[in-house]
Formats: structure tokens, C-alpha cells, sequence
């Protein structure tokens, strides 16, 4: 024993992130970061604030363009607590902070590392610039963050004291998850519960029994979702916008030509002549639709001007971009493929770097930027000449910072290592590596889906999962830590034992 109490460094450990935590936001409240309340009424994503307070349970039931819950918190809060929506909104970003840096704390802990490593960590990611700039920015990434890293929390520890109670809560988690983001498809929904399922069998847990029972009533309600769209709108999703997406990473980067050239061939639609999400006067006239008397699929443009993206005509128009993208992937796949590539390039961008993010704050938060920049190995680069490629890749790598651009492959890659380990054996326990296992899936899919089906602001999206690659990063860290001690005393030990061994052949 080295005298120290792990219980007391446990504890010294979380309340010192809850400090810092704390601290922090005092400080950069009183430097002037504000929460950005502007996205409300305005981002594609929301449903006209007034509606959504005059009309709540019918709005959401006729959402399409999006899973409904974030949309339910924004109406919620503006039902409730008129006039005082942001002091709410606010309340709940920082409460999510609080929730976000203790549950990331505790879970390291459960996953072996120590409190000092621990807490470096967790500190290191709730000071970032980019997570205090999530944290004031009105919109669902800094949500779905908090919950998919406590969904992995209540994981362990359903696992760890195979309790009823935290196997609902993390189906629940999984379940608020899919009906917040589309991105968590019901897919990944039943590929998590199967899952557990044989993970829980291949280490001989007998969770089985009460993993259907946790999950059955989650995974129903996502499954209800999709069947209502398809019900009503005729869309087997949570949302209508793939066709809309999709076209962003293939028809809409065509050249001008080559797109007339595929519409006179039949292979296109006129469609694809104008970009996605534009307002509902630029396309076709045969997309119109009839009213309906339901002011969310009838209404054309917010009261701000901004055009509703959940009016009925655009299922059609979304369908028909679908369509043309499909068959612009067919006519030359490699323009895909060049898309995939240069969404994933920008994906490696720092998190703050997210367009959407208010300028202001970005301002105030530029000093901790610098700071954080230095710590990613960010290297001022002269700029190359424009032909040499290889010299301009350099130069964006190290503008970016070093540490990010080739840290995040590597973590991503130990997280597709941890999904494999599962099947070869459970080092430290079942438990962690069951909750490592899931959190690597999850990071590998939600990459995947996002470099190949939605070009827009990558970097911002992979804000979602940024803490759970954090605790992938820490654990490979530590790992990689303990695994160079150990060889350094194997070395320590040889050389030491080499006077003796001298000895003694001189006897």
C-alpha cells in the first residue's frame, strides 16, 4: 500500500470537476458567453415556436422532418414558461454540463482509470472552448451528447449490478436517442439490443431474460415512430430528409452541364436544378400540395421568414432528390467516393470551428482557443505553392493541430478493436468491455452514417459523440501508459540483474 485512500481520491477527484466545472462557467458568464438563442423559430430542424405553444400534441404528431422529442422540449419550455424561456433554457444547458462532467468522471472510474487521469480528462474536455461553446448554443447536439454518454453509463452499471432499474434507464437513453436525432436509427437501436443480447450469452451473465424485458417497451416506442410516418406520410423513417442530404454529397456537385446533360437523358428530374432546402416558391410548381387545415404541413414560411421544412411538399421534393441521387451515384460513383473523402477530411476539423456557433461567443473564446490549439500541436505553416498537394494536406493537418488529425483515426480505430475484442475475451471484466464494445459501435457507425450520407458541417455533428471518444481515448491512453511502465520495469529488473549474473560466473 502506497498510503493513499482510492475512496478519498475519488472523491477529491469529483469535486474538483464539479469546482471546475463551476468556476468556469462563473468566469466566462462574466466575460459575456451568452446562451444563442436564435436557432428557436429560425433553424430548419424546429417547428414555428407559436405553433408548437398553441398547438403542441397534434404539431408533434405531424412532425416528419424530424424525430419529435427536442421539438417537444423547445414547446414544452415555451408553453410553460412564457417570458422566461431562456433563464429555462439556460438552466438546462448548464445543468447538462454539470451532468455531462460528473457522469464522465464516474464512468472513467468504472472503466479502471485512475481519479488523478480521471479527472485530467474530464476537465480537459468540460473547459474546451468547443464544449462550453455547445453548451450556449440552442440546438440538440449538446443533448444527445449528455445522453449517449450517460446511455453508456447506465450500460456498466447494468451490467456490473444487473439491476432492472438501470437497464431501463439506458434503454431509455437508447430510445430518447432515436426519437431526438435520426442519425440513431432504429437499426442502431435493434443492433444495440442484440448486442447485449449475445454478449450478455458469450460471457454466461443471464441477462438475457431481462435485457428483452428492459428493452421491449423502448425499442416499441422508436418502432411506433417509423410506423406512424409510414402510416401517415408514407416514409418508413423518423425523418424525410434523406433525399435531401443524400443529394447534397452527389447530384448538387455536378457541374452545371453534366446535370442538364442527365436531365435531357431522363436520368434526373428538374429537381436537381435547384440546391436543397431552398424555399418552396423554387421548385416545381406540381410540388404543391392542398391544405390540409394542419397548420405544421400547410404552413410555407415561419413568421421570421424562414421556410418550414416540414410543409407537406417537401416529402415529395425529398423523394425526388433521392431518386436523382441515387442515380447520380450510379452514373459516376467516383464523384461520390471524392465527396465521402472530402467529408471526412473536414470531419477531423476542431469541434469550435462549427459553423452555427454564435460569433460572439467565439470571440470571447478565442484566447482558451489559442490555448487549445497549442495543446493539439496546431503549427503556424507557410503556405505551399497551389500545385503542391501533398503540401497543402501538411499545411492543414498542422493548422488544425496534429494531435486531432491523427489522434481521432487512431481512437476511432481502437474503437472498432474493442467491438472485435468482445468476441475474443473480456479483459477486466465483462462489464467494461461490453460498455467499451458499445461505445466504439457507436462511434464507428455514427461516423460512417455521417461521411456518407450527410455532408453538412461534419465537424459539428461529431460534437455528439465527442465525449464518448474521449473515454476511448482515455482508456487506449492509460492502457498504452500502464503497458510502457510495465516494459520500462521488465528493462529496470534485466539490468539489474546482470551485476549478480557477472558474479557469479566469476565464482
Amino acid at each position: 500500500m502506497n498510503g493513499v485512500d482510492p475512496g478519498r481520491a475519488q472523491r477529491r477527484g469529483w469535486w474538483l470537476v464539479v469546482a471546475g466545472f463551476a468556476l468556469s462557467r462563473a468566469w466566462w458568464e462574466w466575460r459575456g458567453v451568452r446562451l444563442d438563442m436564435s436557432p428557436l423559430g429560425t433553424y430548419w430542424q424546429y417547428l414555428d415556436p407559436e405553433i408548437l405553444r398553441g398547438d403542441f400534441w397534434r404539431s408533434l404528431f405531424y412532425l416528419h422532418s424530424q424525430p419529435p422529442l427536442f421539438n417537444a422540449f423547445l414547446g414544452a419550455v415555451v408553453a410553460v414558461f412564457p417570458g422566461h424561456a431562456e433563464l429555462i433554457f439556460r438552466l438546462a444547458y448548464w445543468g447538462g454540463g454539470l451532468t455531462l462532467a460528473v457522469t464522465l468522471y464516474q464512468l472513467l472510474g468504472r472503466l479502471g482509470a485512475p481519479a488523478a487521469w480521471a479527472a485530467v480528462v474530464t476537465l480537459g474536455l468540460v473547459l474546451s472552448p468547443a464544449c462550453i461553446a455547445f453548451e450556449n448554443f440552442l440546438f440538440y447536439s449538446y443533448p444527445v451528447a449528455v445522453m449517449l454518454l450517460l446511455s453508456a453509463f447506465f450500460l456498466q452499471r447494468f451490467l456490473e449490478t444487473r439491476r432492472r432499474r438501470e437497464g431501463v434507464i439506458f434503454f431509455a437513453l437508447v430510445a430518447a436517442l432515436a426519437l431526438t436525432r435520426t442519425i440513431f436509427h432504429l437499426a442502431w437501436v435493434v443492433v444495440v439490443v442484440l448486442g447485449l443480447l449475445g454478449a450478455s450469452r458469450r460471457y454466461r451473465m443471464g441477462l438475457g431474460r431481462r435485457t428483452i424485458m428492459t428493452a421491449a417497451g423502448p425499442v416499441l416506442l422508436v418502432a411506433a415512430l417509423y410506423l406512424k410516418n409510414e402510416m401517415v406520410f408514407g416514409e418508413f423513417t423518423s425523418s424525410t430528409w434523406l433525399g435531401m442530404n443524400l443529394a447534397t454529397m452527389t447530384v448538387q456537385l455536378l457541374p452545371s452541364e453534366e446535370k442538364q446533360q442527365l436531365l435531357a437523358q431522363g436520368k434526373i428530374s428538374d429537381v436537381s436544378l435547384v440546391v436543397p432546402f431552398e424555399p418552396l416558391d423554387r421548385y416545381p410548381p406540381r410540388f404543391r400540395m392542398r391544405p390540409t387545415g394542419i397548420a405544421v404541413l400547410d404552413e410555407v414560411n415561419k413568421p421570421g421568414g424562414d421556410p418550414n421544412f416540414n410543409n407537406l411538399a417537401y416529402i415529395g421534393i425529398a423523394r425526388a432528390y433521392q431518386r436523382d441521387a441515387l442515380a447520380s451515384i450510379r452514373e459516376d460513383p467516383a464523384e461520390y467516393v471524392e465527396a465521402v473523402l472530402v467529408t471526412g477530411w473536414g470531419y477531423l476539423r476542431p469541434n469550435s470551428e462549427s459553423l452555427g456557433l454564435s460569433g460572439r461567443n467565439q470571440e470571447i473564446l478565442r484566447p482558451l482557443e489559442s490555448v487549445y490549439r497549442g495543446m493539439f500541436l496546431a503549427l503556424p505553416v507557410a503556405e505551399p505553392p497551389a500545385d503542391d498537394f501533398w503540401g497543402l494536406v501538411w499545411q492543414r493537418m498542422a493548422q488544425r493541430g496534429l494531435a486531432l488529425e491523427l489522434g481521432l483515426p487512431l481512437v476511432l480505430l481502437y474503437g472498432g478493436w474493442r467491438v472485435g475484442a468482445l468476441f475474443r475475451s473480456a479483459e477486466g471484466g465483462a462489464a467494461r468491455a461490453i460498455t467499451l464494445a458499445y461505445l466504439g459501435f457507436t462511434c464507428l457507425y455514427f461516423t460512417l452514417i455521417t461521411v456518407t450520407l450527410n455532408g453538412r458541417e461534419a465537424n459539428r455533428v461529431r460534437f455528439e459523440i465527442t465525449p464518448c471518444l474521449v473515454v476511448l481515448f482515455a482508456v487506449l491512453a492509460w492502457r498504452g501508459f500502464c503497458a510502457g511502465r510495465e516494459m520500462w520495469r521488465r528493462r529496470s529488473r534485466r539490468v539489474d540483474m546482470r551485476p549478480n549474473e557477472r558474479a557469479k560466473s566469476l565464482q
